[in-house]
């Protein structure tokens, strides 16, 4: 993973903050240590029997519901907003709707820190 350590080096430089974003194939843990001191990083994983297991065994103190900020703040009035019609056109057309309930994160209990 070459590549992302140049990245890392090039991004970091311009940004107060670099997350790597990445699914199962980029989640090689020999280089967590490595980006975590330079980086955020979010992978996804497939939810094999060992993680669940794992996940399973920690105590409800360990995790804790994500509340995001907010993108930004509105300086000025707030303005109409246009009809929300993706729902509507899903279910005329018989697609399932899936959406987003809530988040939970691990908490690390050393620092704290999601």
């Amino acid at each position: 993973m070459e590549w992302i350590d140049r990245a890392i080096g090039l991004v970091k430089r311009y940004a107060k903050r670099v997350c790597i974003r990445g699914d199962t194939d980029f989640s090689l843990t020999g280089n967590f240590d490595r980006w975590s001191e330079q980086a955020d990083f979010v992978f996804g994983m497939n939810a094999h029997a060992v993680l669940e297991r794992r996940a399973g065994e920690l105590s409800k103190e360990s995790w804790k519901e994500i509340r995001r900020k907010p993108k930004y703040t509105v300086k000025t009035n707030e303005r109409k907003r246009p009809e929300r019609v993706k729902e509507r056109i899903v279910e005329e057309r018989g697609y399932k709707n899936i959406c987003l309930e809530e988040e939970h994160g691990r908490v690390c209990v050393s620092t704290g820190e999601v």
